[in-house]
């Protein structure tokens, strides 16, 4: 036993295998014994007594049941023996009452299907036809289950009794469970009525009308646990002094309340798997308030979650005015201890947050923290005289990762000139946490920048606040992100346009991202949203990486004189990776394949509703891409006067297109519908297309509908005018692709993967292009596609249909690699492309647009060349000199002798040689001695000139070099110091 979860569990699992053990010792120790023990308690009566005798003496009718019911009881005895192997896993788990329940529910089942079996098999008449009442009543006998329970409840541990004991003041608990047992075969559940008490008393809270019930079920699946219901009171009362801090009527009774432990769900707080369980307690007292109490399960994710259970309270206190404190989440720990004698251990339960407010004179404001596990997050607002500083802070410790926003901002407003204001300043800091782009292009709707930028109420929106930073910072090992907030004014102190705008630069994938909310208000972005004529809020959002800049505004929660607006505009342009251009205020033309990024934007929508039973709304949309122009606009109007109901709609799209040849289209739909009591009047509805201009064409819908009568017809589709019959001028594709071959521009050499130059060359004027012999030489043209077959070649029809470059050959002999070089190219510019194709294909698309060449497998050289060279040498270790100052300078040489002596020192000379691909090694390494001291050096490498490598004083080693240079050994010494070059 492990808990005091599992210990309760364990006791009822022990009390129900000895219950099971007694069972098919008696009444499932054969066919006949259960039989037998069906009809002991059997009705009386002339078709009772005869179906008795039958049964007494096994013959008769109840001969044939005996070899049907045989294999149920074999199955009910093995299921007794698997529980009791279940029940002496050590440490028993609540897995392992799951699995020991699993087994009672087999015998369960096997003994109720033997009992059907019996039911069934008995109550057929001479002609073999069931007899529903004596079935009912041979299954509706229930004294075969109660028999087994009904002794003393052996097998219940001692700790059983001595939980109930210690939370209930029930002595042997136990002992009561046979007289209890109550069972319901239709909904198969076994239930054991432990204990019904009054009252009892917790200290912090008591306990009314209290009944605990142990149950076993197994009609969906098995399940074996605890129910206690109770009523719950504060009891906060029993402490005297409390009881006088306490005002009248702060201790109200809860509802009914359940507590259910069993091996499904593990222990839960009413129905459904709730892990807390809030009291009703409040008070308020001067300088402490009681806002909550409550008790809790830890997280079931948490380690050693299942040997506890928490009583926790937030407690609010105030210090005068002048400070304010909040404590949330402090309590008790209730653990498990089978060593203790009492088995229950209590130890204090730190708080999930903190929070203080401080209202001191010059300081005001507050703050918080909190603990959610691994994580601690919190927000201090802070007014300190003309300056209000503001910090949002997230942490995990596990992984570790965090994100800080800081900003200051300053009252009033520092001016820059020309009405412009400097309103506040600050930083965004992100370790191990990425930005979540896709996050922030939502946000242009909901506020996002608004929120992490400058907030207005930041203690007020901390949860928003705390869940929005989350969502955008989220956790990912090796990110990075950093950048300026700042906070912009302009109409002077007025503050016509307040503008809050963030730089971050994002790693490792690299990103510069643009964070902005702008507000406009008249007369002044201080005053109520209200009192404002005009009440503009936008969000902003850019991003521009190696391969493209996108960004996206967004307006929402905005009045014009009292006229809401609303929509989104968005720029787009991509250099790499494919080709694409768009710039759209409110969308895009309908069926128009937008770039991914700018799909879903809101048209620009005015609302003009005079009343609240009138509805009246315009919108409009405007787009410019690679080869189009779009707009459009819209007027919807919504009425309901009771119960008849009406609207009506005009829109237009429109579609201009000027590559390969110009041509528009022109959607316009209309209608008008009323209706009344949930029943249609009368409707028109019409939509029409116009396209043009070779040829022209037009074709529509409308229908009419009146009451229960309804006329569809089609208009057209109407063409007139001549088709586009003119024929386009000849032109040589291949001529046009062997002019841009003629271009230098187009021939690059490519070096290898992964190579370093050790040398640079100088320009060489005369020879036209060098390629490296391991490298490759891409040639690449943009004027025409190659290996596609097209059509067109901008307003110009080509002789050819398709355009390719021959094999290579080098020098005579086959290039040993080729492969298509890719480039960008406009589809409309080369293809004849249908109208949906011109709408919604990429504007642009990869395609060959040469090749590239590796060198040949059979090498050849050229004739032999000699090539002066010269280099230049840098001595790594110049000999150093020392100026010696005169007196008035002995400060000024002080230092530097201090510097230069621990720049020549060895661990700084070790420093640089890491940091040096070129520096010298030194055959033996130098270890620090005492300054006074001197080795002797070969000058070229450093080198010792003894084996034994010794120190010697000044004078010593002055006279070993005198001796060295004596023999007329070609080769110079140093002098070192240990530590200092001389």
């Amino acid at each position: 036993m492990t808990d005091v979860w599992t210990g309760l569990v364990q006791g009822v699992l022990a009390f129900g295998e000895t219950r099971a053990s007694n069972f098919v010792g008696t009444t499932f120790s054969d066919s006949g014994s259960f039989i037998t023990s069906i009809f002991t308690d059997a009705p009386s009566g002339p078709a009772w007594d005869s179906l008795k005798d039958d049964v007494d003496n096994l013959s008769g009718v109840v001969q044939p049941v005996i070899p049907l019911i045989t294999p149920k009881i074999n199955a009910a005895k093995v299921a007794a023996q698997n529980m009791a192997t279940e029940l002496q896993t050590d440490p028993f788990t609540i897995e392992a009452a799951g699995r020991a329940a699993t087994e009672l529910a087999f015998l369960m089942i096997a003994s109720d299907e033997a009992l059907t079996i019996v039911a069934t098999e008995l109550s057929k008449n001479a002609a073999g036809v069931v007899q529903p009442a004596i079935k009912n009543a041979i299954e509706g006998i229930t004294e075969p289950w109660k028999a087994p329970f009904r002794d003393v409840a052996a097998g219940l541990g001692g700790a059983f009794d001595d939980i109930v004991e210690q939370l209930f003041g029930m002595n042997n608990a136990s002992q009561e469970l046979g007289d209890a047992l109550t069972f319901d075969r239709a909904n198969k559940e076994l239930r054991f009525e432990i204990a019904q008490i009054d009252h009892r008393d917790f200290g912090v809270f008591n306990l009314q009308q209290m009944t605990l019930l142990a149950f076993f079920n197994y009609k969906d699946k098995a399940n074996v646990g605890l129910r206690f219901r109770t009523k719950m009171q504060a009891g906060l009362r029993s402490d005297k002094l409390l009881e006088k801090v306490i005002p009248n009527g702060a201790n109200p009774t809860a509802e009914s309340t359940m507590i259910q432990l069993d091996s499904d769900d593990g222990l839960t707080f009413g129905p459904g798997k709730n892990r807390k369980l809030t009291l009703p307690v409040s008070f308020s007292f001067p300088g402490i308030e009681l806002r909550e109490f409550a008790i809790a399960l830890p997280n079931e994710d948490e380690e050693e979650a299942d040997d506890r259970f928490e009583v926790t309270a937030t407690l609010a206190a105030k210090l005068g005015d002048a400070l304010g404190i909040v404590v949330e989440g402090a309590g008790v720990t209730v653990r498990w201890d089978e060593a203790s004698n009492d088995h229950l251990e209590f130890s204090p339960r730190l708080p999930d947050g903190l929070g203080v407010r401080v209202n001191a004179g010059i300081v005001s404001g507050g703050g918080f923290i909190r603990r959610e596990d691994n994580e601690y997050s919190g927000i201090l607002d802070l007014k300190i005289g003309d300056f209000r500083i503001t910090a949002i802070g997230l942490m995990v410790t596990d992984p570790f990762s965090f994100v800080v926003i800081l900003s200051v901002q300053f009252s009033p407003a520092i001016d820059l000139g020309l009405g412009f204001t400097l309103n506040g300043l600050g930083g965004i800091l992100a370790v191990e946490r990425r930005v979540s782009t896709d996050e922030l292009r939502k946000g242009i709707r909901d506020g996002t920048a608004a929120t992490l930028l400058f907030p207005k109420n930041p203690i007020d929106a901390a949860n928003t606040i705390l869940e929005k930073v989350k969502k955008v910072f989220p956790a990912q090992e090796g990110a990075f992100a950093v950048g300026p907030i700042g906070e912009l004014g302009w109409g002077s102190q007025a503050g016509f346009v307040k503008a809050k705008v963030g730089i971050i630069l994002s790693l490792p994938d690299p990103k510069l991202i643009i964070l902005g909310a702008i507000e406009i208000g008249v007369p002044s972005t201080k005053v109520p949203d209200g009192l404002k004529i005009v009440d503009l809020k936008a969000e902003v959002y850019g991003e521009f990486t190696p391969e493209y800049m996108l960004v996206l505004i967004g307006i929402s929660n905005s009045k014009l004189a009292g006229i809401s607006v609303s929509g989104d505009m968005g720029i787009y342009i991509r250099w790499a990776g494919g080709a694409d251009f768009a710039i759209s205020v409110g969308g895009f033309f309908p069926g128009y394949e937008a770039p991914a990024v700018l799909q879903g934007l809101r048209k620009i929508t005015v609302d003009l509703s005079p009343a609240k039973w009138l509805s009246l709304r315009a919108e409009g949309y405007f787009a410019i891409t690679t080869n189009s122009l779009q707009f459009g606009a819209g007027i919807h109007l919504n009425a309901k006067l009771g119960p008849v109901k009406g609207k009506g709609w005009l829109t237009l799209d429109a579609l201009f297109r000027w590559a390969p040849r110009f041509y528009f289209e022109v959607r316009i739909t209309a209608g008008l519908s009323i209706s009344a009591f949930g029943f249609d009047l009368f409707g028109v509805d019409f939509k029409g297309t116009l396209k043009g201009t070779n040829p022209w064409s037009i074709e529509g819908y409308a229908s009419v509908s009146v009451l229960w009568w309804d006329i569809e017809f089609d208009l057209g589709p109407f063409t007139w005018g001549d088709s586009d019959s003119s024929t386009l001028p000849s032109i040589s594709a291949i001529g046009v692709v062997a002019e841009a071959l003629e271009d230098d521009e187009v021939w690059k050499p490519i070096l290898p993967a992964g190579t370093e130059t050790l040398v640079k060359l100088i320009e060489d004027d005369q020879t036209p292009l060098l390629v490296h012999p391991l490298g490759s030489l891409e040639v690449k043209q943009a004027k025409l596609p190659l290996e596609t077959n097209i059509e067109r070649i901008g307003q110009s029809r080509p002789d050819a249909k398709r355009v390719n470059l021959a094999a290579v050959r080098l020098e005579g002999v086959d290039a040993n690699l080729v492969s298509h070089a890719e480039d960008l190219f406009a589809p409309g510019q080369f293809m004849e492309l249908s109208e949906d194709e011109q709408v919604s294909r990429p504007s642009f698309e990869s395609m060959p647009a040469g090749m590239k060449v590796v060198a040949t497998s059979a090498p050849s050289c050229g004739p032999s060349s000699s090539v002066s060279y010269e280099w230049e040498t840098a001595v790594l270790r110049p000999d150093r000199q020392w100026h010696f100052l005169s007196p008035p300078h002995a400060v000024l040489m002080n230092a530097r002798m201090k510097g230069a002596a621990v720049r020549a020192g060895a661990v700084s000379i070790g420093a640089r040689n890491r940091g040096n691909a070129y520096a010298q090694q030194i055959v033996d390494e130098i270890e620090l001695s005492s300054s006074k001291d001197r080795v002797l050096r070969f000058r070229e490498d450093l080198g010792a000139v003894s084996a034994e490598a010794n120190s010697y004083n000044y004078t010593t080693a002055i006279e070993l070099a005198d001796a060295h240079t004596a023999l007329n050994i070609d080769a110079e010494l140093e002098l070192v110091a240990p530590g200092a070059l001389a």
